[in-house]
């Protein structure tokens, strides 16, 4: 299990990594009119993936695994609430 949130972890900081690096690489370059569109649905794309790495990387994971035990707790315990004691 932590070998797998470290791999997530170095997987979120690459795509992180690429995604700064072909940014300030096409801020040394000029749009061409032509592929202007693409271009800017690339980086779009390109920072939708650095919002899910950043996530990644800074453990948002917890905050949700707490969300999901509490609630089960809370559906465990209306379970044993409405089951007749034997």
């Amino acid at each position: 299990m932590n070998m797998d949130k470290i791999m997530n972890f170095l997987g979120s900081l690459l795509v992180l990594a690429l995604a700064v690096g072909i940014f300030l690489m096409l801020m040394d370059k000029e749009m061409p009119d032509s592929n202007r569109e693409l271009l800017i649905s690339f980086v779009s794309v390109l920072f939708g993936a650095m919002a899910t790495s950043l996530g990644k990387i800074t453990g948002n994971e917890s905050d949700t695994i707490g969300e999901l035990t509490r609630k089960n707790k809370e559906l465990e315990e209306k379970i044993k609430n409405l089951t007749p004691n034997e």
